[in-house]
C-alpha cells in the first residue's frame, strides 16, 4: 500500500517538473511568438492645452503618419500643436480617437477641418487631417473636440478678452482668410443626424453639384475659406420601392444646416415622385446651399 502511494507521489512530482520545463522551452520552439512591443513615443510637436500648460498626449509614428494619440480624451476641450523651430510638418497628420467617445474633432489651421467620429466599434480609430490644413511652415493648428453643434437662435456672448488661450485660433490668422474675387467657399460636410440611415455616395454629390453650380455662375470654389454643412435631415426611399409605387412609398428627405461666418443658414428639399430620386435631392440641396451663402457678406 505504501509503496503504490509512494510510485504515486513520484509520478505527480516528475508530471509538475516536465510541464515547468515545458512551459519554459516553448519559448525556444520556433512557432512561438513574442508579444509585439507597442509604438515608441516620440515629441514631435509641442503641445499645449487650454490653460497654457503642457499638454502630455503621447505622439507615435506610424510609417510617415504622426499620430496624436487623443484616445483618453471626452466630453469637451481643445490642445494647440505648435511646430518646433527648425522644423516642418510631416507628410501626413492623424488624431488617434476612442468610437464614441466624442461627436467630433475640428482641427483649425490653413483651413477648417471637421471630422465626425463614429460610434461604431471598439478599437481606437485613426483619422487623418487633410493635407491642406497645413503647409511645411504652419506655425500650429488648433485641435477640439466636443458634441456635434446645437443649433438655436441666441446670441454668443462675448468672451472676456482678459485671457486668450493658447488653443483660440489668432485673430489676425482668421482675418487673413479671405475669399479670392469671384470666388465662393469650400464646403466641409458632416453627418449630424443620428437616427438616419446614412448613404454614403450623398456628400460627394452633394460636392460635386456645389462646384457644378458656382462654374454656372462664374465662380470657383477656393478653400482660402470654408463653409461648414451638417446634414441634419435624410431619408432615401429603396430605389425599387419608389419606381413601383411612388408617392405611395413616402419622400426622399434632405436637409442640411450651414455655418458661415458666424451665420446660421438652412437649405432642403423633399422628393416624392417615381422618376427623381436622391441624385435630383442632392444637386437642388447644394444649389441652393450656395444660393444661401452668396447671401451673406
Amino acid at each position: 500500500m505504501f509503496a503504490a502511494m509512494k510510485l504515486r507521489l513520484v509520478l505527480i512530482a516528475t508530471a509538475c517538473v516536465t510541464l515547468t520545463a515545458c512551459s519554459s522551452m516553448s519559448k525556444l520552439w520556433p512557432f512561438h511568438h513574442k508579444a509585439k512591443p507597442g509604438p515608441e513615443a516620440v515629441h514631435e510637436l509641442n503641445l499645449v492645452n487650454a490653460d497654457g500648460s503642457a499638454a502630455t498626449y503621447p505622439q507615435y509614428w506610424q510609417r510617415n503618419t504622426l499620430v496624436l494619440d487623443l484616445s483618453g480624451i471626452g466630453g469637451e476641450g481643445s490642445v494647440a500643436a505648435r511646430l518646433p523651430d527648425e522644423s516642418t510638418w510631416p507628410v501626413r497628420v492623424a488624431v488617434r480617437v476612442r468610437p464614441g467617445s466624442v461627436d467630433q474633432i475640428e482641427v483649425q489651421g490653413e483651413e477648417r477641418n471637421v471630422l465626425p467620429v463614429s460610434r461604431d466599434g471598439t478599437k481606437d480609430i485613426d483619422l487623418t487631417l487633410a493635407t491642406s490644413v497645413y503647409t511645411p511652415k504652419t506655425a500650429a493648428i488648433y485641435i477640439s473636440w466636443g458634441p456635434m453643434p446645437v443649433f438655436v437662435d441666441t446670441s454668443v456672448p462675448v468672451a472676456d478678452p482678459g485671457f486668450v488661450s493658447p488653443t483660440q485660433l489668432p485673430a489676425s490668422a482668421a482675418a487673413t482668410r479671405k475669399l479670392p474675387p469671384n470666388a465662393v467657399p469650400g464646403l466641409n460636410i458632416v453627418w449630424n443626424c443620428d437616427d438616419c440611415v446614412r448613404n454614403d455616395k450623398v456628400i460627394p454629390l452633394i460636392l460635386q453639384s456645389y462646384r457644378e453650380a458656382a462654374t454656372k455662375q462664374g465662380k470657383t470654389v477656393s478653400d482660402a475659406e470654408t463653409a461648414d454643412v451638417f446634414i441634419v435631415d435624410f431619408r432615401q426611399r429603396k430605389p425599387g420601392m419608389r419606381a413601383a409605387f411612388g408617392i405611395m412609398a413616402g419622400k426622399d428627405r434632405l436637409g442640411v444646416k450651414i455655418r458661415f461666418r458666424g451665420r446660421i443658414l438652412e437649405a432642403s428639399d423633399y422628393s416624392a415622385n417615381a422618376w427623381f430620386g436622391m441624385n435630383s435631392l442632392c444637386e437642388s440641396v447644394a444649389k441652393g446651399t450656395l444660393k444661401q451663402i452668396r447671401t451673406v457678406d
